[in-house]
């Protein structure tokens, strides 16, 4: 099951994102004693903030978004290297 918990603006570091999904998921009634009986799985950039807040969630696994991954792959490692794909973007 896929949960969109919040469209809110949060603060851009580690630990305030993870007070901001703690604040949100204990609007669900979900508290952190519940939720260490639960796995949880993250999905994101792989940006280091995030590395540290699925850390700090206490998160087992997490999934690099395949948005982001292929954003990275074309703008970081082909773009440049390979003037025919930048035709084609």
């Amino acid at each position: 099951m896929v949960v969109t918990l919040s469209c809110k603006q949060c603060p851009q570091d580690a630990a305030g994102i993870n007070e901001h999904i703690a604040a949100e998921l204990s609007d669900l009634g979900l508290t952190p004693d519940i939720l260490k009986e639960k796995l949880m799985f993250t999905t994101h950039n792989g940006a280091s903030v995030m590395l540290k807040t699925s850390r700090l969630l206490n998160s087992k696994y997490f999934q690099h978004c395949c948005s982001h991954s292929l954003h990275l792959l074309l703008m970081t490692d082909g773009v440049n290297k390979i003037p025919a794909l930048k035709e084609l973007l």
